[in-house]
């Protein structure tokens, strides 16, 4: 598994447009996506390259 960790360097939050507008210029389309807290996946892989922002909360990978 590969991660690459870009953080937004504004003092602002991003909007949704303004995420929106960037993953466009990466060749993304985007699309909302929540969980609760807590919540648990077994590990597992795509076909694709997943990209994730997380704008609230956190995220954790376990091993």
């Amino acid at each position: 598994m590969k991660f690459k960790i870009i953080r937004w360097e504004q003092p602002a939050p991003p909007t949704d447009s303004e995420l929106h507008e960037q993953f466009f210029k990466e060749g993304l389309f985007p699309y909302d996506w929540s969980n609760a807290p807590g919540d648990t996946y077994a590990p597992h892989v795509h076909e694709y390259n997943k990209v994730i922002i997380v704008v609230r909360g956190s995220i954790t990978w376990k091993k």
